[in-house]
């Protein structure tokens, strides 16, 4: 594992060409942290390591990174992710932490995957989030750049994570880069939606921030990446993209309940229906599944 031996080895401010800063992400030269190996966490974190070759995952989890440190891979059903994963740790390319200040104290690009759950009001709990913000303010240095790539509602990356990365840090936010940059991610899928099923939004505090996201994902993934104007107005697509889901599975499922009084075929409906352009009616099912989309 590639060690930050080089302080100039940077992201942000430092006034060379995005191309020379490019390079120096795919020659390992700037160390990555990933935090949070859960089911979309360790998929994105061994995709990072097949770029760069310099990657460290932290989890709380010690089972977890033991596991991982052995080759092993505790997520299952995400085809190919146990070769990759024991590939990229055998070749020295990734290895797992339980000590976030530790990682965050080595890395130049802190990538943050944990969940965003709800609580007994039915608010989004951020406390992942913000307990992974702090141990990254621990080691956050001038020209580092945090992506949030955890589902958050709009205006967290500028009200809650600048904020706290500014307060425990002691940096200015124009010595620091951030972008909101979504994960675009189903299960049993993962690896292939990250290496660009879909296009990837990013979207920035600052326009460098943005620029270096772009950058940054442009060597994850073999499909476009979308800029956005900013880190909210990215926060807000993915929102959008669930609520949307949401709404219309709801709407799909509304609609079977209906045919099924009058005893009509709703796939027969909704597929005809839907020969209309301005139509397009999911598949009803037993609910809305999946891990994101309830929340």
């Amino acid at each position: 594992m590639k060690l930050r031996e080089d302080e100039s080895a940077k992201l942000y401010g430092v006034g060379s060409p995005l191309e020379e800063r490019r390079d120096a992400f795919v020659d390992g030269e700037v160390p990555v942290a990933v935090y949070g190996l859960g089911k979309m966490g360790l998929p994105l974190a061994v995709v990072y390591a097949g770029v760069t070759s310099n990657v460290i995952g932290v989890d709380v989890d010690e089972d977890v990174v033991a596991r991982i440190n052995d080759g092993d891979c505790h997520v299952e059903g995400e085809p190919r992710l146990p070769e990759l994963t024991s590939a990229a740790v055998n070749a020295g390319a990734f290895r797992a932490s339980a000590d976030p200040a530790a990682a965050a104290a080595e890395a130049s690009v802190h990538v943050v995957i944990v969940p965003t759950t709800l609580r007994d009001d039915n608010h989004p709990d951020l406390s992942n989030l913000r307990t992974a913000v702090r141990d990254i303010a621990t080691g956050l240095d001038p020209g580092d750049v945090v992506f949030v790539e955890s589902t958050v509602p709009p205006g967290t990356c500028e009200d809650v994570v600048e904020p706290v990365l500014v307060e425990e840090s002691g940096l200015s936010t124009d010595q620091f880069g951030l972008a909101f940059c979504p994960e675009r991610t189903s299960s049993g899928r993962a690896l292939k939606d990250i290496r660009g099923a879909y296009p990837k939004v990013v979207g920035g505090t600052d326009a460098e921030s943005t620029a270096i996201a772009e950058t940054v994902y442009g060597e994850l993934t073999v499909n476009d990446v979308v800029p956005v104007s900013d880190a909210t107005t990215a926060e807000c697509v993915k929102v959008f993209e669930g609520v949307y889901r949401d709404v219309n599975i709801a709407l799909a499922n509304e609609l079977a309940s209906f045919t099924d009084e009058l005893g009509v075929d709703v796939n027969e409906a909704i597929e005809v229906a839907n020969t209309q352009p301005f139509c397009d009616i999911h598949d009803p099912g037993v609910g809305v599944g999946g891990h994101c989309i309830p929340y």
